[in-house]
């Protein structure tokens, strides 16, 4: 039989010869990703690559061009995800884990389609040289985190009788919303460097405390009027550049100011409207307009089947690895596994001062100094310079290429920034036909020119 038509798949003991069904209909993708030997088809074209468990079950497909994984744990999916960033893709077989990693590494690195320029541009024009934040500061105080989800709606009512028995946070989509319905927010968030500005038109509550981070939108930062308090870094490059801890954030807005709120000592921490999920037509929580974009399938912690975003998704998982005490009073939405379940009827607080309590609180303050920001610009115009001298030297085969990229790599701006850049952006390169060490250098020189502008 022509090894076109099939191939032979070596079991303990024994060889089968397989021969392969009809053809499968294959997208215009960059990589095909096929869940077992018996799902590949020889006709399959481009970049194909095997999930296979069992790889000595294999010994055919060594003539055929086709890269076998074996994913024996997590972090084979996350380093096949990361080693194909960036690239369109297409699964044939069942294997979940493959689209969820995938989609999950490419949403870490979003702020890095156009090299975290945006994100430091923000960064550069938010950073205070004196910051403040509340750590620490409301230990036992219970608190609501509030989401825009459609299930808003029926909570809207209860967190107005809540509203002086628990710390309300709230961020994005549900500003407005909760606005409207004369809830009063008590700590507002932000993080998101590019945000759709109609979603915080119509939030009145302008003059709250904000939390944030210093990625966010400037624009939005700046026309924030009330008391601004920083919550860490969530960027590695700004944790190079600037110091100080470590804040993780999260997925999304939500994620962040959950984490803040245990950061500030609230217990229990209770959700709401954070649905992470939609049934057609109910998007968001009234008055919140928009259609979701990228949606997928998935089942809510009841069973039904709902439409989600893969960082709604994600931002489910998250919530799941958090410690604290913890209530999720969604009154559907995905699953989170570890939180209590309860709705906000069944919570009752004692009342509380809490606007006279949160200004009498003692912030705690933080210098933040800027040489490492001013030492990584003038770097970046160095780092450029070498960029350009050795893609030259490269490409006229010139002896003194080897001491440009010797001379650029020695630059701490090399590895706060260009490296990392390079590791994720390298296999898109890998398949074109000029040689490898000019696109590194051409790379590096386009990533500074566009820090430089």
């Amino acid at each position: 039989m022509s090894p076109s038509l099939a191939f032979e798949v070596s079991l303990p003991g024994q060889v089968v010869e397989f021969v392969p069904g009809n053809a499968p209909l294959q997208g215009d993708v960059d990589i095909t990703f096929v869940v077992g030997a018996q799902n590949y088809h020889p006709s399959l074209k481009g970049k194909v690559v095997i999930f296979e468990r069992n790889l000595e079950c294999i010994r055919g497909l060594k003539n055929y061009p086709v890269e076998i994984v074996n994913p024996v744990s997590d972090q084979i999916y996350n380093e096949v995800a990361w080693k194909y960033l960036f690239c369109s893709y297409e699964v044939i077989g069942d294997d979940p884990k493959i689209s969820e990693y995938m989609d999950g590494v490419s949403l870490v690195a979003s702020d890095k389609r156009d090299f975290g320029v945006q994100v430091y541009v923000n960064l550069r024009a938010n950073m205070q040289s004196r910051v403040r934040n509340l750590r620490g500061k409301l230990w036992g105080v219970p608190a609501i985190v509030c989401g825009a989800g459609p299930s808003l709606d029926e909570d809207l009512e209860r967190l107005k009788e809540l509203n002086d028995r628990a710390v309300i946070f709230a961020g994005g989509s549900a500003l407005a919303p909760l606005a409207r319905a004369g809830v009063h927010v008590h700590f507002g968030g932000a993080v998101d460097p590019d945000p759709p500005p109609e979603r915080f038109r119509g939030a009145v509550q302008f003059e709250m405390p904000l939390l944030y981070q210093n990625r966010v939108s400037h624009q939005l930062f700046s026309e924030h009027h009330g008391e601004k308090l920083l919550f860490g870094q969530n960027d590695p490059l700004e944790e190079a550049l600037v110091g100080g801890e470590r804040f993780d954030g999260g997925w999304l807005v939500s994620n962040f100011l959950v984490h803040a709120a245990l950061e500030m000592g609230c217990a229990p921490v209770v959700i709401v409207g954070m649905d992470g999920c939609w049934t057609p037509g109910r998007e968001y929580v009234k008055g919140v307009e928009g259609l979701q974009k990228g949606q997928m399938r998935a089942q809510d912690r009841f069973g039904n089947e709902v439409l989600t975003r893969r960082d709604l998704f994600w931002g489910a998982h998250w919530f799941s690895q958090l410690q604290g005490e913890l209530i999720n009073a969604n009154r559907g939405g995905l699953p989170i596994a570890g939180w209590k379940e309860k709705t906000l009827d069944q919570l009752n607080f004692p009342q509380w001062d809490l606007q006279g309590l949160i200004a009498s609180l003692e912030r705690v303050e933080e210098d933040v100094s800027f040489e490492g920001i001013e030492r990584f610009e003038q770097e970046i115009k160095e780092a450029h310079s070498l960029a350009d001298q050795w893609a030259n030297a490269l490409i006229k085969e010139s002896n003194e290429a080897i001491l440009f990229g010797v001379e650029l790599r020695e630059l701490k701006v090399y590895e706060q920034l260009l490296s990392g850049l390079w590791q994720m952006f390298q296999p898109l390169f890998a398949r074109e036909k000029t040689p490898i060490e000019i696109s590194e250098a051409l790379f590096y020189k386009k990533v500074t020119m566009s820090f430089a502008k």
